[in-house]
């Protein structure tokens, strides 16, 4: 294959990967299968409590 020809099949493969999600996490899923994880994996969100709120007076809404 003529090295012209192979860049710009190459320059279209990267454009299908860019432009579909489905490529990216794959590509992603693979990244990370291959490399130990480099990006400090985030601690575990707390849950946040409810909050009872006071019971609001009732406000009629057309009063006039």
């Amino acid at each position: 294959m003529a090295p012209k020809t192979l860049s710009l099949l190459f320059s279209f493969l990267l454009i299908i990967l860019s432009t579909t999600n489905f490529s990216m996490s794959h590509a992603a899923r693979h990244l990370l299968a291959d490399s130990p994880p480099k990006i400090p994996t985030l601690p575990e969100i707390p849950t946040i409590p409810k909050v009872e709120l006071p019971p609001l007076p009732f406000i009629p809404k057309f009063e006039r």
